[in-house]
């Protein structure tokens, strides 16, 4: 009886391993050092469930110890694994991991963490499009993704809100003519709603410009 046992779990094992091995023959990896953190390290594996979707596991080990595992998903036929270890939050003061998750209109979707100087507790703040720092509000992140109806794209501004990464404003362009477009100032309302509040017309070179966040659109 014990014999039969041990021989059924074996097998059990095995299936689940061939199981997971076979789901999993889309596999991804990433690793990279937390560049703003010593001893701090993080491996991503993607693994595929579908032809458009699949689990992203992230280890972040901290001096070698046992990791903390942190988890999102992706959506995307086309889904390229990247970290992002550039990006920090809390004036430079605590070091920020991103990853990709092939979400969002344009594909750029990342989902974030912010990680502290002692490397615990690691904070998700959620999904959103690929960012960077904004250079003309401070503690703001930004970002320019195409649209559709009005506006022909939207730069977003992103903060941290109750360790959430929110969007609290954004500028839609929509062309005029040849030479200019016409620049509507948006407030983001907690509903997610897009409230119009300003609104100007720039030459097409300003607003280029503005929608690659090297000038102030206000």
């Amino acid at each position: 009886m014990r014999r039969r046992l041990t021989t059924t779990c074996l097998l059990f094992f095995i299936f689940v391993y061939t199981t997971a091995s076979a789901e999993c023959a889309d596999q991804q990896q990433a690793n990279a050092n937390l560049t703003g953190l010593n001893g701090v390290s993080v491996r991503a594996v993607a693994c595929s469930e579908s032809d458009t979707s699949g689990d992203v596991s992230i280890d972040v080990f901290l001096d070698r110890k046992r990791p903390t595992t942190l988890h999102t998903d992706y959506e995307s036929p086309a889904y390229v694994l990247t970290l992002d270890t550039s990006i920090t939050f809390d004036d430079d003061k605590s070091q920020g991991l991103g990853v990709s998750t092939g979400k969002g209109r344009d594909g750029t979707g990342m989902h974030y963490w912010k990680v502290p100087r002692t490397g615990v507790p690691i904070i998700d703040l959620g999904d959103a499009p690929a960012l960077e720092p904004d250079r003309f509000m401070h503690g703001a992140f930004s970002t320019l993704v195409s649209s559709t109806g009005m506006y022909q794209s939207i730069r977003y501004f992103y903060e941290i809100k109750h360790d959430r990464l929110v969007a609290t404003q954004a500028v839609g362009f929509s062309p005029v003519n040849a030479r200019s477009y016409a620049v509507t100032l948006m407030e983001i309302t907690y509903s997610g709603e897009s409230v119009a509040k300003q609104k100007r017309t720039l030459s097409i070179e300003r607003a280029n410009l503005c929608m690659n966040g090297k000038i102030a659109c206000w």
